[in-house]
């Protein structure tokens, strides 16, 4: 690995660890990049899911303080996308390589619509948040238990174990739609909940997989330090240009990779 690889992985990870803090979906900064490196979608899936995870972990525990009070979501929720995420992976690995590689061009596309859509949708999550009464608060054990709640939820973790950019922004609607909270307190569960999917096909990866550990051993520290940064300024920076900045790069990506 050259010194301008070595370089450009360590700020893919950084800036997709910093991504993910303020506004989710670093992978569409840190996977283009490695398949800018001409590694190949079904390995770069892999070391992207692995060296996402201590970024994840940085994410959430910058949000440790809006996570107080939510330990049964975190634990119900939790299970419910580890699930989803063990079918998702498992279709990663049992589908042929040449399958994944040809739909990538179109999950990068469809991540970055996800992407251009999340002013829209935080406001959507907001109007849901304010239509709820107090009370329906209070019994938050009960909107757990909500059927179409919990098959988003298993949903979403599948999705996570198969490529799972843009999964942080399903998410956010997803619990936004469904629980009566503060914006702040939604996006730290939400981060709670892509560690939890992404950690679990890390698991899987490390088990089944032929990885290269260099990647990572670059990557990962980079999106750890990258996830504690955005997370603890993403309640003092506007994260609009940094979205459609996010949004114009994995378009252009997008359309070379189809059109290659």
């Amino acid at each position: 690995m050259t010194l301008a690889h070595t370089l450009l992985i360590a700020g893919a990870g950084l800036g997709a660890g910093f991504v993910n803090g303020i506004v989710g979906t670093g992978t569409l900064v840190s996977f283009p990049a490695l398949l800018i490196l001409r590694i190949g979608a079904f390995e770069a899936n892999i070391v992207n899911t692995l060296s996402l995870v201590p970024g994840y972990i940085g994410n959430s525990i910058g949000y440790r303080r809006e996570l107080s009070g939510q330990k049964a979501r975190i634990l119900f929720f939790g299970a419910l996308t580890v699930g989803g995420s063990a079918g998702g992976t498992w279709a990663f690995l049992a589908l042929p390589g040449s399958q994944f590689r040809m739909i990538v061009p179109f999950l990068i596309l469809f991540s970055a619509l996800l992407m251009a859509s999340q002013k829209s949708i935080a406001k959507m999550v907001s109007l849901s948040r304010a239509k709820k009464s107090q009370l329906e608060a209070q019994r938050h054990i009960s909107e757990l238990r909500n059927p179409i709640l919990v098959l988003a939820m298993v949903l979403c973790g599948a999705y996570a174990g198969y490529f799972g950019a843009g999964v942080s922004v399903i998410l956010l609607a997803t619990l936004g739609a469904f629980l009566g909270d503060g914006i702040q307190r939604l996006n730290a569960l939400r981060s709670v909940l892509t560690l939890t999917g992404n950690l679990l096909a890390a698991i899987v990866f490390v088990s089944v997989s032929s990885i290269d550990w260099s990647i990572v051993a670059v990557m990962a520290p980079m999106c750890l330090i990258g996830g504690w940064m955005g997370s603890s300024v993403a309640r003092k920076i506007p994260a609009e240009p940094l979205r459609w900045a996010i949004v114009i790069f994995a378009t252009v990506v997008g359309i070379i990779l189809v059109l290659d």
